[in-house]
């Protein structure tokens, strides 16, 4: 149980904001009821419409919980099991490439390898939501047989999983995923303003508006792709009593849920079913986070210690990896016999043939093509800190020649270091169609080096620069506010040594093929 009364007034200041700007709502939980609750800043700058706790906000990734618990109690109703073939459900999927049945289980615990159709799109320069997206991405979805692991061998976060368990769920006889998350878990725990909402246009009463910086100001967020797949809004009012239900045992499917996954050679992960796994300060900690530009969601639960924290934002720069440990910190005693130390500098790695890229910076940061996560020293190499926020398994040590055998998410890797070589940019540039997926990239010239445009025909043209990480290899860093995805494209030559296609990776999608037009 919590130590002590809670310092609300040391709470309260985590969430100041200055005045006119976007705003949080967080609370901290028991298996009672709410502890402390606060609200800042604006549901809408426009309107002028302060937070409340009956404020919605799309939870985004947040919302993989509440379908996981909703599959888990079917399979518990006897309607379907979650070692089902994904095509007894799904009859019109084709067979997956690798041969290997997908189930139920790898969905939800993101190792189905299949190709994440919202990062298809992003390859594509598609970036927000729109009327029929939604329908669109699951079109996609039961249409495709490539996939970028096999099932049951990687770990590899990706919506496209939560896409096809909505479909399921709705063939099992309700009107939508929405309405079977309904009769299972909203009305029996009365979280009355918990709804879908897949495109941003939707209108919906007391819902907030999402936020990025730009400049010194602050503008409408509208590069919001990934609520098409993960479409559940809610209120802090309603996430609390979700929290304390699963505190206090009201929410039978958190047993199978909070089970490690076990990769098919047996190696478990920091994931369950719809919920992540870790440890904070000695506690056994579950939970789940999201993050869309200016949509930010988290909960994460301690369960021996039988408290839990919300949190909920509608701007770019508060997000739950920072704000859910603050948290925590003040209402926890701090834990004397954390040791952990930080990697020394090493610098960026590639793998050559498999796309791959990390960068291991000073202070024990790890970035990835997907995301950034904290590493701490392990021996020679490195292992991931039990960082909330990390969603990836990516762990690593120096050889002596000064290689990077890596481990990421399950996928064992030799990295050698990144370089820059010269290169002649006529070598690559020209127009680049998808094998793999229907799109079209343009590489150029542009000051001295090479630039890439993502978009003819998606929702807007946008340019990028590529910087040289190796031999044919460049990494693609978009930058713009609320974009933050890396690719990484491998050039590929002809036997006469002429580039004429590429392969592009990302963290969800894996060596997508292109052709030099």
């Amino acid at each position: 149980m919590i130590p002590g009364p809670i310092e609300a007034g040391r709470l309260d200041r985590l969430l100041a904001v200055d005045g006119g700007e976007p705003g949080m709502a967080a609370a901290v939980v028991g298996a009672d009821g709410v502890c402390w609750s606060g609200t800042a800043g604006l549901a809408s700058l426009a309107q002028g419409t302060p937070i409340t706790r009956d404020t919605r906000f799309h939870l985004v990734s947040l919302s993989k919980p509440f379908t996981a618990a909703t599959m888990v109690a079917a399979a518990t109703a006897g309607r379907l099991a979650l070692d089902d073939d994904i095509r007894r459900h799904l009859p019109e999927m084709p067979p997956p490439d690798h041969g290997r049945p997908v189930t139920i289980r790898h969905l939800l615990s993101m190792t189905s390898g299949l190709d994440d159709v919202l990062e298809i799109d992003r390859l594509r320069g598609i970036w927000h939501p729109a009327p029929g997206r939604a329908a669109d991405l699951l079109e996609r979805a039961l249409g495709r047989s490539r996939t970028s692991a096999p099932p049951g061998r990687r770990y590899m976060y990706g919506n496209v999983n939560f896409v096809l368990t909505d479909e399921i769920l709705r063939r099992l006889g309700h009107a939508s995923a929405d309405a079977a998350r309904r009769a299972a878990i909203y009305g029996p725990l009365g979280l009355a303003r918990t709804t879908d909402r897949h495109d941003d246009g939707m209108p919906l009463d007391g819902i907030a508006e999402p936020y990025v910086r730009d400049g010194d100001s602050w503008r409408r967020a509208t590069d919001i792709l990934g609520i098409c797949g993960d479409p559940v809004v809610s209120t802090l009012s309603d996430l609390t009593r979700w929290a304390s239900a699963l505190l206090a045992g009201r929410v039978p499917a958190l047993a199978a849920m909070a089970e490690p996954t076990r990769l098919a050679d047996g190696r478990p992960l920091r994931y369950g079913l719809g919920l992540f796994l870790r440890h904070w300060r000695g506690h056994r900690a579950i939970g789940h986070f999201g993050t869309q530009p200016g949509w930010k969601a988290g909960m994460l639960l301690l369960p021996a210690a039988g408290v839990g924290v919300v949190f909920l934002s509608n701007r770019e720069d508060r997000t739950p990896g920072q704000m859910v440990p603050r948290i925590l910190e003040a209402i926890l005693p701090p834990d004397e016999s954390a040791t952990d130390t930080p990697p020394t500098a090493m610098g960026e790695f590639v793998a050559p043939e498999a796309g791959e890229w990390v960068r291991v910076a000073p202070g024990g940061l790890l970035d990835t093509v997907g995301s950034t996560y904290r590493v701490v020293a392990e021996g020679a190499g490195f292992r991931v800190a039990d960082d909330l926020s990390a969603m990836i398994h990516a762990d690593g040590a120096l050889a002596a020649d000064g290689s990077l055998d890596l481990d990421l998410g399950g996928e064992r890797l030799r990295l050698v270091p990144a370089s820059r070589p010269a290169f002649d940019p006529a070598d690559y540039a020209g127009a680049y169609d998808g094998v793999d997926i229907p799109s079209r990239h343009v590489v150029r010239p542009a000051d001295g080096g090479l630039a890439i445009d993502y978009g003819p025909g998606g929702d807007r043209g946008r340019a990028f620069p590529m910087r040289p990480i190796g031999p044919d290899l460049f990494l693609v860093e978009p930058a713009a506010p609320g974009i933050a995805h890396r690719h990484v494209f491998r050039f590929l030559r002809s036997a006469e040594g002429r580039v004429d296609g590429a392969e592009a990776t990302l963290e969800r999608l894996k060596r997508v093929r292109l052709r030099r037009a």
